[in-house]
């Protein structure tokens, strides 16, 4: 009896305990989520109202402001109630294929475009003298990126279902994962991502990062040199000019 009485109470504890877990992400995911819509809104509206903000740059941060938000709004959601509340997907097979399918192209398109504005940002440290780079070929880019994302996420959605991914759960009880032909193909397609989405944004920002800290510390940095160049032209110029006149 009273071996009994300290399994149930034990059982108990760990179900207290799991709910205040719940509870305690639960609300993390709540707080996280309004500070990323406020957040990425107020980027968004002052990038819109503010014309001194309609930069190429500013373009790049409000599409990546943009996809937090879609990505706030659609995968979030569904993500929370799934693992959190419900432990198990209940929304369908469709939204269980559309939600991989969106998450994965988000999370590309956002890593595509860091990696784009790091790059326009490096260019104009490291020649602030070019011509910037204009607002319609970043309208270009943009979409381009987009395309990319969604042709390369489409895996993701076309082989995710329902399945259950622990053989001792009930036959209720599914969740939403991938169902692929081969483990080679899986294998294969998960490198791929962790590669656009991780590797190559990672070298991106780590070099250009750490070359624009080089040319802020250097003792000539590009524009001391344009000038020091200019200056040299001038007296160059003047030198001329002056052996004319004698």
């Amino acid at each position: 009896m009273s071996a009994n009485g300290t399994f149930s109470s034990s059982l108990t504890g760990d179900k207290m305990w799991s709910t205040l877990i719940t509870y305690i992400f639960g609300a993390l995911y709540v707080l996280s989520s309004f500070v990323g819509l406020v957040a990425n809104s107020l980027v968004v509206y002052l990038i819109l109202r503010t014309p001194t903000l309609k930069r190429t740059t500013n373009y790049l941060l409000m599409s990546i402001a943009l996809v937090d938000l879609g990505f706030l709004g659609l995968v979030v959601p569904f993500t929370v109630l799934a693992n959190l509340v419900w432990r198990h997907w209940v929304f369908g097979s469709f939204l269980c294929s559309t939600i991989s399918y969106v998450q994965v192209a988000i999370i590309i398109q956002r890593s595509l475009l860091l990696c784009a504005s790091a790059i326009l940002q490096h260019r104009v440290f490291r020649h602030p003298f070019k011509r910037r780079v204009s607002t319609k070929t970043v309208g270009v880019l943009i979409p381009v990126v987009w395309m990319f994302a969604l042709s390369m996420a489409a895996p993701s959605g076309v082989f995710a279902g329902f399945g259950r991914s622990n053989p001792e759960l009930n036959a209720t009880t599914f969740l939403c994962v991938e169902h692929w032909p081969e483990p080679a193909y899986q294998m294969a397609y998960t490198g791929s991502l962790l590669v656009i989405t991780y590797v190559f944004p990672v070298l991106v920002l780590f070099i250009t990062k750490i070359d624009i800290a080089i040319i802020m510390f250097s003792r000539s940095p590009p524009i001391i040199s344009h000038e020091r160049s200019l200056q040299k032209r001038m007296e160059k110029r003047k030198k001329v000019s002056a052996s004319f006149v004698r």
